[in-house]
């Protein structure tokens, strides 16, 4: 969570700001050992499934729709 939370301050609070997975990575400072393409790209592909990011194309993102108090479709909501 921590490297997704370093993605989305990349954006800031910009949604009409589109970047490339190469801008992300060099504007947000991630690095891995080894491969951080794409290691940057399976953290990119689980934004997008959460909605926190849209691919706009092929290696473009911008900021999705969702906040903080968006449930995934893929998870129940539980109210206590």
């Amino acid at each position: 969570m921590k490297r997704q939370r370093q993605i989305l301050e990349v954006f800031g609070n910009d949604r009409e700001l589109t970047l490339t997975k190469q801008e992300i990575i060099e504007r947000s400072g991630i690095t891995f050992y080894h491969d951080t393409s794409r290691n940057i790209g399976y953290i990119l592909s689980r934004m997008i499934k959460s909605g926190k990011l849209i691919r706009t194309s092929k290696g473009v993102y911008k900021l999705g729709t969702m906040d903080k108090n968006t449930v995934p479709k893929n998870q129940i909501k539980i109210n206590f």
